[in-house]
Protein backbone atom coordinates (compact mmCIF):
# COMPACT_ATOMS: atom_id res chain seq x y z
CA UNK A 1 0.00 0.00 0.00
CA UNK A 2 0.86 3.48 -0.98
CA UNK A 3 1.89 5.95 1.80
CA UNK A 4 0.15 8.53 -0.17
CA UNK A 5 -3.27 6.44 0.10
CA UNK A 6 -3.12 6.36 4.17
CA UNK A 7 -4.18 9.92 4.32
CA UNK A 8 -7.43 9.87 1.86
CA UNK A 9 -8.60 6.36 3.87
CA UNK A 10 -8.37 7.99 6.83
CA UNK A 11 -10.35 10.78 5.17
CA UNK A 12 -12.95 8.54 3.90
CA UNK A 13 -13.04 6.69 7.29
CA UNK A 14 -13.78 9.93 9.23
CA UNK A 15 -16.19 11.61 6.77
CA UNK A 16 -17.86 7.72 6.31
CA UNK A 17 -17.95 7.86 10.63
CA UNK A 18 -19.30 11.03 10.70
CA UNK A 19 -22.39 10.76 8.38
CA UNK A 20 -23.33 7.54 10.15
CA UNK A 21 -23.38 9.56 13.57
CA UNK A 22 -25.56 12.50 11.91
CA UNK A 23 -27.57 9.65 10.74
CA UNK A 24 -28.13 8.05 14.23
CA UNK A 25 -31.82 8.69 15.21
CA UNK A 26 -30.90 9.35 18.83
CA UNK A 27 -33.62 7.65 20.77
CA UNK A 28 -33.67 4.93 23.39
CA UNK A 29 -36.09 2.10 24.12
CA UNK A 30 -38.08 2.14 27.61
CA UNK A 31 -39.94 -0.29 29.45
CA UNK A 32 -44.04 0.29 29.26
CA UNK A 33 -45.27 -1.96 32.02
CA UNK A 34 -47.84 -4.07 31.67
CA UNK A 35 -51.53 -3.08 32.75
CA UNK A 36 -55.28 -3.70 32.35
CA UNK A 37 -57.94 -1.64 31.76
CA UNK A 38 -61.55 -2.69 32.86
CA UNK A 39 -64.25 -1.66 30.48
CA UNK A 40 -67.72 -0.98 31.38
CA UNK A 41 -69.42 -3.14 34.02
CA UNK A 42 -73.28 -4.60 34.04
CA UNK A 43 -74.83 -5.91 36.79
CA UNK A 44 -74.72 -9.63 37.35
CA UNK A 45 -75.06 -12.01 40.19
CA UNK A 46 -71.23 -13.43 40.12
CA UNK A 47 -68.39 -11.30 39.52
CA UNK A 48 -65.62 -12.31 37.16
CA UNK A 49 -62.28 -13.98 37.51
CA UNK A 50 -59.81 -14.17 34.98
CA UNK A 51 -56.22 -15.75 34.90
CA UNK A 52 -54.26 -14.61 30.86
CA UNK A 53 -50.57 -15.49 30.54
CA UNK A 54 -49.48 -14.99 34.35
CA UNK A 55 -51.94 -12.58 34.82
CA UNK A 56 -55.19 -12.57 37.34
CA UNK A 57 -57.96 -10.68 38.20
CA UNK A 58 -60.70 -11.11 39.98
CA UNK A 59 -63.75 -8.32 39.93
CA UNK A 60 -66.49 -7.74 42.04
CA UNK A 61 -69.09 -10.01 43.56
CA UNK A 62 -72.25 -8.22 41.51
CA UNK A 63 -70.34 -6.65 38.16
CA UNK A 64 -69.40 -8.57 34.64
CA UNK A 65 -67.19 -5.99 32.79
CA UNK A 66 -67.93 -6.33 29.10
CA UNK A 67 -64.62 -5.87 28.35
CA UNK A 68 -60.73 -6.00 29.72
CA UNK A 69 -58.38 -4.81 27.66
CA UNK A 70 -54.59 -6.56 28.51
CA UNK A 71 -51.59 -4.37 27.85
CA UNK A 72 -48.33 -6.67 28.38
CA UNK A 73 -44.82 -5.16 29.09
CA UNK A 74 -43.47 -3.59 25.97
CA UNK A 75 -41.15 -0.77 24.96
CA UNK A 76 -41.66 2.70 23.20
CA UNK A 77 -38.71 4.90 21.59
CA UNK A 78 -38.14 7.93 23.22
CA UNK A 79 -35.64 10.86 22.34
CA UNK A 80 -32.21 10.75 24.31
CA UNK A 81 -29.06 12.56 23.82
CA UNK A 82 -27.23 10.08 23.52
CA UNK A 83 -25.54 8.73 20.30
CA UNK A 84 -27.91 5.05 20.07
CA UNK A 85 -31.28 4.14 18.55
CA UNK A 86 -34.21 1.73 19.85
CA UNK A 87 -34.55 -1.51 17.55
CA UNK A 88 -37.48 -3.83 17.44
CA UNK A 89 -36.93 -7.10 17.86
CA UNK A 90 -39.90 -9.16 18.41
CA UNK A 91 -43.69 -8.03 18.82
CA UNK A 92 -46.13 -9.06 21.73
CA UNK A 93 -50.07 -8.61 21.20
CA UNK A 94 -52.37 -6.44 23.33
CA UNK A 95 -55.54 -8.62 23.91
CA UNK A 96 -59.05 -7.66 24.06
CA UNK A 97 -60.68 -9.82 26.17
CA UNK A 98 -65.19 -9.58 26.44
CA UNK A 99 -67.69 -11.20 28.79
CA UNK A 100 -70.93 -12.26 28.90
CA UNK A 101 -73.15 -11.99 32.09
CA UNK A 102 -75.15 -15.55 31.63
CA UNK A 103 -78.87 -15.85 33.14
CA UNK A 104 -79.50 -19.17 34.62
CA UNK A 105 -82.98 -19.80 34.58
CA UNK A 106 -85.60 -22.44 36.10
CA UNK A 107 -88.83 -22.24 34.47
CA UNK A 108 -89.53 -18.81 34.74
CA UNK A 109 -87.25 -17.84 37.55
CA UNK A 110 -83.66 -16.66 37.26
CA UNK A 111 -81.90 -18.47 39.82
CA UNK A 112 -78.22 -16.79 39.18
CA UNK A 113 -76.17 -15.11 36.40
CA UNK A 114 -72.42 -15.88 36.27
CA UNK A 115 -70.26 -13.93 34.28
CA UNK A 116 -68.13 -15.94 31.58
CA UNK A 117 -65.63 -15.46 29.44
CA UNK A 118 -66.68 -14.99 25.62
CA UNK A 119 -63.74 -14.34 23.95
CA UNK A 120 -60.63 -13.05 23.40
CA UNK A 121 -59.17 -11.22 20.43
CA UNK A 122 -55.54 -9.44 19.69
CA UNK A 123 -56.16 -6.00 18.86
CA UNK A 124 -52.79 -4.47 18.39
CA UNK A 125 -48.87 -5.77 18.30
CA UNK A 126 -46.43 -3.92 20.80
CA UNK A 127 -42.48 -3.68 19.99
CA UNK A 128 -40.38 -5.82 22.49
CA UNK A 129 -36.99 -3.30 21.59
CA UNK A 130 -33.28 -3.18 22.87
CA UNK A 131 -30.95 -0.08 22.63
CA UNK A 132 -28.10 -0.05 20.70
CA UNK A 133 -24.98 2.10 19.86
CA UNK A 134 -24.72 4.08 16.65
CA UNK A 135 -21.44 3.65 16.35
CA UNK A 136 -21.52 -0.25 16.07
CA UNK A 137 -23.83 -0.37 13.27
CA UNK A 138 -21.56 2.45 11.21
CA UNK A 139 -18.74 -0.18 11.67
CA UNK A 140 -20.44 -2.72 10.47
CA UNK A 141 -22.01 -1.10 7.11
CA UNK A 142 -18.31 0.16 6.11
Amino acid sequence: MSVRLIPLLSVVLAVGLARAQNACPKTKAIEVPARTTLGVARACDSGFQLDLQGLSLQGGRKECPLCVIVTPTHHEAVATKEATFAESYEMVSEQIVYFDCTPHWFLFFNLNSTCDLRSIVNSSALPLMTTKGCIDTAFSTL
